[in-house]
């Protein structure tokens, strides 16, 4: 599963993959500055198995971020 940051034109700024080979990855391996502005966020799963009509599978994403301090916002319980 990647993340994808983009541009109002839709040019992809910040790729992040987050989970790959069905394992969570921990931190990202790179940093992304944006600037003011607004951007939107684009998520592309791609199965590690084949899909049936019976298959199911559950994917949570959690975006937290404080805009003031700089700080991460703790994830919800």
């Amino acid at each position: 599963m990647t993340i994808y940051i983009q541009n109002t034109s839709g040019s992809t700024v910040c790729p992040f993959q987050v989970i790959s080979g069905g394992s969570p990855t921990t931190t990202p391996l790179s940093s992304c500055s944006l600037g003011t502005g607004t951007y939107y966020i684009s998520i592309k799963v791609v199965p590690n198995l084949p899909v049936t009509s019976s298959s199911t599978e559950t994917v949570t994403v959690n975006f937290g971020y404080n805009v003031i301090s700089g700080a991460s916002v703790p994830v919800p319980t």
